[in-house]
């Protein structure tokens, strides 16, 4: 589990269940995925998952407090392993877009709306979505700069707002990619080789 604000309180003398705690969060992603935020509240996820309302308030001081956890514990990004071009590292990253949205990326879509009027699942957002897709990105942009020797810094922030600019469009519109080797082909591809080539150049004179 990370550790973050929005952890479950610890009552001193009250020992709480780990595998509860779980079970809470994994029920209110699930019920977060399938109904929104609406939809989301105390006695639906106590009801799914045979525990009593208290046992969600010794933990969390708020449903908010939970949904910020709860989406925390998600990954939508892992870091990305070595496929030997810029092109398969991309591909690679991007690939689940080709699929449907899993239940963690439904989760994570119905908190985009909330989070401007709640800091907790903002920064919970920052730490499970933003900030792994920007060191995904980083990692890529290195290893691209490693092998082809190409000047990547000022592209590598750039190729993380336009991807996480599509991400999150993924998730708003809850649609999957058509073609995901085009995106990268087409888009994404030329945005990092172009003007890497440019700043090379730009460099030798």
């Amino acid at each position: 589990m990370k550790d973050s604000a929005s952890s479950p309180r610890r009552i001193p003398g009250r020992p709480m269940s780990q595998e509860l705690s779980d079970q809470l969060c994994e029920t209110a992603l699930d019920i977060l995925a399938a109904s929104g935020w609406r939809g989301f509240n105390a006695d639906r996820i106590a009801r799914r998952a045979s525990a009593g309302k208290a046992a969600i308030y010794r933990r969390w001081t708020s449903m908010v407090v939970l949904a910020a956890e709860a989406v925390e514990r998600t990954t939508l990004f892992a870091e990305p392993k070595d496929h030997g071009s810029l092109r398969a590292d991309l591909e690679s990253l991007l690939e689940h877009w080709a699929r449907p949205l899993t239940r963690d990326e439904r989760a994570t879509a119905a908190l985009t709306g909330v989070a401007q009027h709640h800091p907790e699942i903002r920064d919970a957002l920052e730490r499970s979505f933003t900030k792994p897709l920007k060191t995904a990105i980083d990692s890529i942009a290195l290893r691209y700069a490693e092998r082809d020797g190409a000047a990547v810094s000022a592209q590598a922030d750039l190729l993380h707002h336009v991807v996480e600019a599509l991400a999150w469009r993924r998730l708003i519109c809850g649609s999957a990619s058509d073609d995901v080797r085009r995106l990268v082909d087409e888009i994404l591809l030329p945005l990092v080789e172009g003007r890497s080539r440019t700043e090379v150049t730009s460099e030798d004179r």
